[in-house]
């Protein structure tokens, strides 16, 4: 990045900073809020689209529907226990 593409970056974090402080804590949580909101709905678009590209992959690969479900439940049951392991790790 070139100097004065560094400058306009800082320049416009620096904006930010600024408004960010002026926000009363009730305006701030709001936005903490709809921030997690907007990044959880991501989250579940981005694993929708992996799971149905998984399951199309293996029905691809003649496994049957009823085993690729199977595989499917356990890999979300894998999933929950690695976040709940990251729960009790503080993560």
């Amino acid at each position: 990045m070139n100097r004065n593409k560094r400058r306009e970056t800082q320049r416009v974090q620096d904006k930010y900073k600024k408004a960010a402080d002026k926000l009363t804590p009730v305006q701030l949580e709001l936005i903490d809020r709809l921030a997690e909101s907007k990044a959880n709905d991501l989250v579940n678009n981005i694993a929708n689209t992996i799971t149905d590209c998984f399951f199309s992959a293996m029905r691809e690969n003649r496994i049957s529907e009823e085993r690729a479900n199977h595989i499917l439940d356990r890999c979300k049951e894998l999933i929950k226990e690695e976040e709940l392991k990251g729960d009790k790790n503080g993560i």
